[in-house]
């Protein structure tokens, strides 16, 4: 009876251990194949993931070094300035740094991001940062987008664009 046990527990570890690995190995294309279909996915996904990042790093280089990285490499996520779909600028102020992603095929939209410092108030003793994404409302824009604002500790997305997250 004992010998049984072990069999059917074997048998079972052996069963999840094939599953789990056809499932880590067959994941990245099911992933790529739902990327393509839904409408996150080409240029304008392309661009929300690296905006995305960008702005995150923008946050985290702001909090350990006190101003923004002025150059995409110098947030070091591996991000080109440039790929086949996209092309990514940023500058900065003392109180803000501006991401562009400019695609190259005018059936897509730009975006702009804003990462904004936030000065300390009476009940946060350090100061914070806050951020938008603006997407164009029209594909094919060729001049870039009015970047971000921030009023009244808000930020806004220029006339020429909506706020996408």
């Amino acid at each position: 009876m004992r010998l049984f046990k072990h069999g059917v527990q074997s048998r079972f570890l052996l069963y999840c251990g094939l599953c789990a690995g056809a499932t880590f190995l067959a994941l990245p294309g099911l992933l790529g194949t739902a990327t393509k279909i839904c409408a996150c996915g080409g240029a304008e996904g392309e661009s929300r993931q690296f905006i995305g990042a960008m702005m995150r790093a923008q946050q985290a280089h702001y909090i350990e070094a006190g101003q923004f990285a002025s150059e995409i490499e110098a947030l070091e996520l591996g991000i080109p300035s440039e790929t086949e779909s996209n092309q990514y600028t940023m500058g900065i102020t003392a109180s803000m740094a501006v991401i562009r992603s400019l695609p190259k095929d005018p059936a897509y939209r730009q975006m702009v991001a804003g990462v904004f410092e936030l000065p300390a108030s009476e009940e946060e003793t350090e100061t914070s940062t806050t951020v938008v994404v603006c997407q164009a409302i029209e594909p094919g824009q060729t001049t870039p987008l009015a970047a971000p604002t921030l009023e009244a500790g808000q930020p806004q997305c220029g006339s020429d664009s909506t706020a996408e997250f």
